[in-house]
């Protein structure tokens, strides 16, 4: 059955006309435009009970995300870094390594840089299993990213990053910065403390992507993404007449 690689509720904070549906999709090299594109990345990939496996941490992670006093959003306008408790460790952290994962198997070209061979089948048994493992059991570090007056309203092409001789993934979508150390053990990584615990608790970082070295030269592409959605609505308006 169908299967969307990043799961569905991360695109919509990021349509970009209402009802139209629409997102935008930057890639890292410097030669490729934004794309404005009508749906997510998916393919056939999951059968239908290992899509009721996985639903479950993606209800949970929309509703802590995005939805009511749970929102980690809340803390986001005015501190720089902010701490979020009674998170369930084991629903999110599981809700991130699926991500990971979905992106590993996927044959789609948009995820061609999370190549993770020797890591797949330990990762399909946490996700089968229902074990997060311990937070530096491929940890992912949260940042906020800021544009304007509200989230970062693009989704990036996943790539690989060095952090201190660690390997890292590195995605953004639904307005956050996700980074996840490639590792089953991270006890050395220098930003160890914003995984999020067993303890249920999960450090938040915050930055406008302005400020951000590996989007300095993605700006332009940004500043220029409005007039991407205005050409690509009178196209698609042009073509119902």
């Amino acid at each position: 059955m169908k299967s969307h690689i990043i799961p569905e509720f991360l695109y919509k904070p990021l349509y970009a006309d209402g009802d139209e549906r629409r997102l935008l999709a930057i890639h890292p090299q410097p030669h490729e435009k934004v794309k404005v594109i009508q749906k997510g990345f998916w393919e056939r990939l999951l059968c239908n009970d290992c899509e009721q496996h996985i639903s479950k941490w993606e209800n949970y992670a929309e509703k802590l995300l995005f939805w009511g006093n749970i929102s980690i959003l809340k803390g986001m306008k005015t501190q720089e870094f902010f701490v979020v408790d009674d998170i369930d460790y084991q629903a999110f952290k599981l809700f991130q390594i699926s991500i990971l994962w979905r992106a590993a198997v996927s044959t789609l070209p948009f995820f061609s840089a999370v190549e993770l061979p020797e890591h797949e089948e330990h990762l399909r048994i946490m996700i089968t299993g229902n074990k997060p493992g311990l937070p530096g059991e491929y940890g992912c570090i949260m940042m906020a990213v800021r544009l304007g007056d509200g989230l970062l309203d693009a989704i990036v092409q996943p790539c690989q990053v060095e952090i201190d001789g660690f390997r890292c993934i590195r995605f953004i979508m639904g307005g956050f910065m996700w980074m996840y150390v490639i590792s089953q053990t991270a006890n050395d990584f220098r930003w160890k403390h914003c995984f999020i615990g067993p303890e249920g608790r999960l450090a938040v970082l915050r930055e406008r992507a302005e400020n951000m070295e590996f989007f300095k030269r993605d700006m332009e592409k940004l500043r220029l993404r409005d007039s991407d959605v205005r050409r690509a609505a009178r196209g698609r308006k042009g073509r119902r007449r």
